[in-house]
């Protein structure tokens, strides 16, 4: 049906205000354009508001925001693969043309212009930038030992981090990363750490089933009496926390009175290090080899 124009009686001008012109409606007059044309805010269909000329608006020559022109020239992008994209679907119209929703093979989900798929421009997530950037700074650790560990072999990367299948000197296997095995955060599977606690004397008896019969509570407490409650190494006294008791040769069945010594937590730490020094000096306190 054809739109029937009134003209204003004071302008003469058509008043088009609240009419609808194929997708756009007519919101209010906006002013004139260098020619002096009527210009008439719209809203198109879509919601996009956008100025046209009225006569443009009388004569279809303009029909919608521009929608109406990307739908009908617009290719069906689905399914098409750009580098390590797969578009999905349609996701919006923007400014600058159309928005496709793409699937990367990492897995992640990204929002792309069509134009930025069909030259190349993009090509994935971002995720083929950060590997790029991974690999000037990647340092080959297959064959190297460090602590207990002997990586076997590169399995990837979690967080920017190189992750390395490792093998540890008791035969148990661990994916560990770069950073933990350069910085020495990570040196056995957790053998070293059981067997450190185990030399220091924080399994009592029953804890571990390698100590001796006669490693009691008791004994223990015989062994911090003769030393006066003291560190036999720095001299603090014992307070509030029970020292440590240490062997001195480092043999857990060797539990006697004369091969064990009083140390606070401190001193006992360092043991864990540099045995022989610490037999030495400790059997030379001591008064030479133990003897209960």
């Amino acid at each position: 049906m054809a739109t029937t124009i009134q003209l204003s009686p004071s302008s003469r001008e058509p008043q088009m205000i609240g009419e609808r012109y194929a997708r756009l409606t007519v919101l209010k007059r906006a002013g004139s354009d260098k020619r002096k044309h009527a210009m008439w805010l719209c809203r198109c269909d879509c919601g996009k508001e956008t100025v046209v000329r009225g006569d443009h608006l009388r004569n279809g020559r303009i029909s919608s925001c521009g929608c109406y022109h990307d739908e009908f020239k617009l290719k069906d992008e689905t399914g098409s693969r750009y580098g390590r994209l797969v578009v999905l679907g349609r996701a919006k119209s923007g400014d600058h043309g159309a928005l496709w929703r793409c699937q990367c093979d990492c897995g992640k989900e990204v929002i792309v212009r069509g134009h930025a798929l069909r030259s190349g421009k993009t090509h994935s997530c971002g995720c083929l930038n950060r590997e790029a950037i991974f690999r000037g700074r990647f340092i080959d650790l297959t064959g190297r030992r460090l602590g207990r560990w002997t990586v076997l072999e590169y399995v990837g990367t979690k967080n920017h981090q190189a992750r390395w299948l490792c093998q540890c000197e008791c035969g148990n296997e661990k994916v560990v990363g770069s950073a933990a095995l350069r910085r020495g955060e990570s040196s056995s599977c957790g053998c070293l750490k059981i067997e450190s606690l185990t030399v220091h004397g924080q399994y009592a008896n029953g804890g571990c089933p390698d100590y001796p019969e006669e490693w009691t509570g008791e004994f223990r407490e015989r062994v911090r009496a003769r030393d006066n409650y003291t560190c036999q190494v720095c001299g603090e006294p014992q307070n509030g926390r029970a020292l440590h008791v240490h062997h001195i040769d480092y043999n857990r069945e060797n539990t006697t009175m004369g091969n064990c010594t009083a140390l606070c937590n401190s001193c006992h730490t360092r043991t864990g290090r540099n045995r022989g020094y610490w037999q030495d000096r400790l059997q030379a306190m001591q008064g030479g080899p133990n003897v209960d």
